[in-house]
């Protein structure tokens, strides 16, 4: 996806293939990197919160983000749509998480 002017920063949807993931778990390595308390979740278990797996995409449906700047990935996020959440709530709210 193209950058919007001036900001040096791209945003691409990635899916949930294993290299996808692995760029998506790396983004929060590299941030914290310098950061002695930051202990990384076990790649597994990140894993199968994500994967078609969880129940909660039974009824819910996901977008991985990434940003990159200078062809680097520099930034991520998952966008959750719960449309059970909504349902009951009569809401039409969005969900983030790994925010990064």
């Amino acid at each position: 996806m193209a950058s919007p002017p001036g900001s040096g920063v791209g945003i691409d949807r990635i899916g949930s293939s294993r290299r996808d993931l692995e760029r998506f778990f790396d983004v929060a390595d590299a941030i914290y990197a310098s950061d002695p308390a930051w202990v990384p979740p076990l790649r597994s278990d990140v894993a199968k919160v994500l994967s078609s797996e969880n129940p909660l995409f039974r009824h819910a449906e996901m977008q991985l983000v990434l940003a990159r700047r200078a062809g680097r990935d520099v930034g991520r996020i998952a966008a959750i749509l719960d449309r059970s959440h909504n349902e009951v709530h009569e809401e039409k709210a969005v969900f983030f998480g790994f925010f990064e």
